[in-house]
């Protein structure tokens, strides 16, 4: 079999999720043609979707050597790198893919989340303005540029980042619960809920907003309306430690601290290293004098994260 026999019976095992197989058939191409970079390119694309990073990487790296122009090569070394927690590599990958290819709209983006983690929206606001430049009718690309504004605080930009996406994609839910969120941090609860309720108008089983709309109304103090919707949540995903979490912050306003200490004690059975549970179940702890309790909670939450001693 000739070489593109090969990359073509890979790319069809890949299409049905056999990995294993997809590599086989490509490393089958590489035997005939070695410096085929696009075959050591879809073997780190099957490495990546079976988990194995560090595997993909060295693919992606061989694919570079052999092509140092393959942009899209640059961009999965950048996911890799910053999957594995090392994000200045994944920045100068991602920089390298968009100086070869200036209109790479998905590696600008990638780019922009590496920059969010590491706490600078101002430059991944430059990366989704370049992205809004080439693709300005993508409701993903407005999301993205709202949740820049949104940790600018620049809270009236961002709902208008988002309203422009649900232009869109009407049907954009989760650009809708960011609406929400924003106006909510902003005191207007009535203009939250409404956004919270668009969202679940196309998605009612959507957990997170109804989380959010059951926020809102803890908000506004109508606790009960609060607990019905955080219960429908956990009804839908009742694994999800923050809404146990936020929970637990209901039962803390409306003083049932053993309540509270229940949903706090769920969320850290689920999670034992969420930090948030720890301090809330502290404090609570410390309503009641339970101090030896409350500090135990604290050292935890310490140990997890150093960084609280210093705030």
């Amino acid at each position: 079999m000739s070489e593109p026999d090969y990359n073509a019976r890979g790319n069809e095992y890949w299409e049905q999720g056999q990995y294993h197989e997809a590599i086989t058939e490509y490393r089958k191409a590489l035997k005939v043609e070695p410096r085929d970079y696009g075959a050591w390119s879809n073997i780190g694309i099957a490495y990546y979707m079976l988990g194995e990073l560090k595997t993909a990487l060295k693919s992606f790296k061989k694919a570079v050597d052999i092509n140092p122009r393959f942009a899209k090569a640059w961009q999965m070394m950048g996911l890799m790198y910053g999957k594995l927690g090392k994000f200045k590599e994944a920045l100068k990958s991602h920089q390298k893919a968009v100086e070869i290819a200036p209109d790479y709209t998905y590696a600008w983006v990638v780019m922009a989340d590496v920059y969010i983690i590491l706490g600078e929206p101002n430059k991944a606001m430059n990366c989704y303005k370049k992205v809004v430049n080439i693709q300005a009718t993508d409701a993903l690309t407005w999301t993205h540029k709202g949740t820049a504004y949104n940790q600018l605080g620049k809270f009236k930009k961002a709902i208008a980042c988002y309203k422009a996406a649900v232009e869109l994609d009407p049907e954009h839910a989760s650009a809708w619960l960011n609406i929400a969120i924003i106006y909510s941090k902003m005191g207007d609860f009535n203009s939250a809920l409404n956004a919270a309720q668009k969202a679940l108008d196309i998605s009612p089983e959507y957990a997170e907003a109804l989380t959010g709309k059951g926020l809102i109304y803890k908000e506004l103090g109508e606790h009960k309306k609060a607990l019905d919707y955080l219960y429908s949540a956990l009804k839908i995903d009742p694994e999800d430690v923050d809404t146990w979490n936020n929970l637990g912050a209901v039962y803390n306003d409306l003083s049932e601290f053993k309540k509270a200490i229940g949903c706090y004690k769920k969320a850290l059975e689920i999670d034992s290293e969420y930090v948030d549970a720890w301090i809330d179940l502290g404090q609570t702890y410390d309503k009641l004098g339970y101090t030896e309790k409350a500090d135990e909670c604290y050292k935890k939450a310490i140990k997890i994260n150093p960084n609280l001693v210093k705030k």
